[in-house]
């Protein structure tokens, strides 16, 4: 190959260089096949074009030839210099951004795109060599016309150029280096069609059971009330995107019924696809099953930390077509080219947030979607009017719609003192009524509300008389009232569960508790912190729950009599611990809020209005809370965005269990093995980690010290005890009563 030709990468397997101008040319068709309008296709096209400018320079040429230090040779600079000379602010941004990450504005403007005399008379010369390699001029460069827009929407313009430009990138450069990936990917839409009459062939199947009486009549009550959900919001669905609430009480079919919207609403405004965002894997792992079930394995992508593959039920070897299968998913987890996606609140908002080329390869595939956005009252309070700002301009300009589904909806509408969402149109108009018709359980308080001991809160549990379930806000009381119950003859069983066990073990005490459940001759008693709360489909007929957020006392109340199936409604007792402790301090604010609300009368709690005001007030107490994010998104300062906006404490690290059984001391030979070699784990082998992981706090580790070992890519091993007929992870975890679940 001459070494007048310029080359954008080095050499593949088949010995061929990858030219410049071919590589310039892709990126761009592909680039501007994500445009959603025509005005952007210009801007794509600039972006594209501009984005590799700098490896025109002969220092690149040379590095790409001969070889050198990865990074050693910046190119990206030099195209941004020119977009922002050519008064293309948001395109600069994107070229500047599309390796190292979308800059700061002092960054960009200071370092990255001031130019001196010496630089500018050098991108002269690349200009030259760039417009005789591609053939183009300056005046058949594309040049955009710009329309006015808000500081914040032109943040998310600036994202989504990005966003497209990484992708647009990492694909052509896949198609040079690796063509056995290029083969299995393919641009996929949703056939909505298809989808629509697949899910109503699902709701036809739905049938009442042979239960007689009044079990029959329940089932044939709530059908009624799911289909008369179901068609309110099925008449909403030609209206144009925008903001909507899907509020239905537990049992009313808020999955399928805010699905089913979705596809009708996506066929009359031409959407491509449903993304599904979900608070909890336990929650993804029961709605994909769901929508598996409904569309085939194949139509729906699960995206989070703790995915594994799917084995065949009969336990054969998986075909070569299901690893293909496999294989797809695992490159559209990163761009999100899917039909239906099913991922968490962590993932969706990173997308939305961060300044990084890997978590906004995705942003681009937000446009032209419906976002079911489930259990919002999940939400960080003092996230709640960032994540809204974000949620309304990526509204505008990536032609989205997004459906806030819960069963306590928050109150996210704008209202004085609130800049929240300005139209939020309900899909369901008589909520309040459907609530009242599905009151399934009673509240009661215990001692009146006033603080028990542990003790007290033992003996009421131990006359509840039937099969029960315990929340606390810590695992400290939980730890307590295990070991001194655990083995009394009460009961046929107690389970413990917290974040002390393992995922791979909560699953299995799961799997055990649904069983003895089903059981009405076993009465059984399930001690727990509020990981059980959403996600987790148990059914008790009593529930004990120390007093907590609103949200969180209703999810406890949607683990009792959950179907309907009792002849008399669950009880839900309330109680508050003396010395009691809380996760942090807004989660004692809001309970104490809760307690201060409920002191006239428990009855408040079958209110649905009671449920807007609570949110009302709670978000008032917020409202100045982390306004610096929305105010670093107008300034463009996309690195201290990414900073300020954290979902998930940093604190807390992984500990892997690897003595737990056969499958977690194989997969620490293989740790030991890469460890001598000096190889990374693979995402596949640290997910399968992550099942066998606890997640503790730094004065854990020095409480432990010489109980585990750190290996030198950053997992840490424990070396001592784990109970698993008990309490998991115990050497007396008083210290880390903050850790919720």
């Amino acid at each position: 190959m001459s070494d007048d030709l310029f080359i954008a990468h080095s050499e593949n397997d088949a010995g061929e260089f990858h030219p410049l101008r071919e590589h310039l040319r892709g990126v761009c068709a592909l680039a501007q096949s994500y445009a959603i309008t025509e005005s952007q296709k210009p801007f794509l096209a600039l972006a594209a074009l501009l984005h590799d400018l700098g490896k025109y320079r002969k220092e690149f040429q040379q590095y790409l030839r001969k070889g050198g230090r990865r990074g050693s040779v910046p190119h990206a600079r030099w195209g941004a210099i020119v977009a922002r000379k050519l008064a293309m602010l948001e395109v600069s941004y994107a070229v500047d951004g599309h390796h190292g990450g979308l800059p700061d504005e002092a960054v960009w403007a200071y370092e990255h795109t001031t130019a001196g005399a010496e630089e500018l008379a050098e991108i002269i010369l690349l200009l030259q060599r760039f417009y005789g390699d591609t053939d183009l001029s300056e005046r058949t460069l594309p040049f955009p016309q710009r329309k006015a827009l808000s500081p914040l929407e032109q943040d998310v313009l600036i994202r989504f150029l990005f966003s497209c430009l990484v992708d647009a990138d990492w694909l052509d450069t896949e198609a040079h280096f690796s063509p056995e990936k290029q083969r299995l990917r393919e641009r996929r839409t949703l056939d909505m069609h298809a989808a629509r009459e697949r899910l109503e062939q699902t709701f036809a199947s739905f049938a009442p059971g042979k239960k007689r009486g009044s079990a029959q009549n329940k089932i044939g009550r709530l059908n009624k009330l799911r289909d008369s959900a179901r068609l309110q919001a099925l008449q909403k669905a030609a209206l144009p995107t925008g903001f909507f609430s899907l509020n239905l009480p537990t049992g009313l079919g808020k999955t399928l019924t805010s699905l089913r919207w979705a596809i009708e609403h996506a066929i009359a405004n031409n959407l491509e696809r449903i993304i599904i965002v979900l608070p909890y894997v336990n929650i993804i792992d029961q709605t994909a099953r769901t929508l598996k079930a409904v569309f085939g394995e194949d139509m729906v992508l699960e995206h989070h930390s703790s995915y594994t593959p799917p084995k065949k039920n009969d336990g054969s070897a998986l075909t070569e077509e299901d690893k293909e299968q496999e294989d797809r998913k695992k490159l559209a987890c990163e761009n999100w080219n899917y039909e239906i996606i099913v991922t968490t609140t962590v993932q969706f908002y990173e997308t939305l947030f961060s300044n990084r080329p890997g978590k906004c390869r995705k942003f681009h595939n937000i446009a032209n979607s419906v976002i079911i956005l489930d259990e919002v009252q999940t939400l960080n309070k003092d996230l709640v009017l960032p994540t809204l700002d974000m949620l309304q301009n990526v509204q505008t300009i990536l032609n989205a719609s997004f459906v806030f589904c819960t069963a306590t909806m928050p109150a996210f509408e704008s209202r004085e003192g609130f800049p929240g969402v300005k139209v939020i149109t309900p899909l369901v108009e008589n909520a309040e009524s459907l609530f009242n018709k599905t009151i399934r359980v009673r509240f009661e308080q215990l001692e009146k509300l006033h603080p028990v001991s542990l003790a007290t809160v033992k003996d009421a549990l131990e006359t509840s008389g039937v099969s029960t379930l315990a929340i606390m806000n810590t695992k400290r009381p939980v730890n307590e009232l295990y070991r001194e119950l655990h083995d009394s003859p009460r009961w046929s069983k107690v389970f413990y569960l917290t974040t002390n066990l393992c995922p791979h073990h909560r699953k299995k005490i799961i799997e055990e508790i649904r069983i003895a459940l089903s059981d009405k001759k076993v009465r059984i008693l399930v001690l727990s912190t509020q990981l059980v709360e959403a996600g987790v489909d148990l059914d008790f007929p009593c529930v004990f729950r120390e007093m907590a957020p609103l949200e969180s006392i209703i999810q406890a109340a949607g683990r009792c009599n959950r179907e309907d199936a009792m002849p008399e409604p669950g009880r839900v007792a309330l109680f508050r611990l003396a010395d009691a402790s809380a996760p942090d301090s807004f989660y004692a604010t809001q309970a104490g809020h809760v307690q201060a609300l409920l002191t006239s009368s428990i009855g408040d709690l079958y209110s649905y209005t009671f449920f807007q005001n609570y949110y009302k007030q709670i978000l008032s107490l917020f409202i100045t809370q982390k306004q610096s994010v929305t105010l670093e998104r107008g300034r463009r300062n996309f690195a201290k965005v990414n900073d300020l906006y954290r979902l998930m404490p940093d604190t807390a690290q992984s500990l892997f269990i690897y003595d737990y059984d056969e499958k977690s001391r194989k997969l620490h030979d293989t740790l030991q093995a890469k460890e001598r070699l000096k190889l990374k784990l693979s995402r596949e082998g640290y997910r399968a980690v992550q099942q066998y992981s606890v997640q503790v706090y730094d004065k854990f580790f020095k409480h432990a010290a010489g109980l585990w070992t750190e290996l030198s890519c950053g997992m840490r091993v424990w070396n001592g005890r784990y109970d698993k007929d008990g309490l998991g992870l115990d050497i007396g975890l008083q210290y880390t009563d903050t850790l919720i679940i």
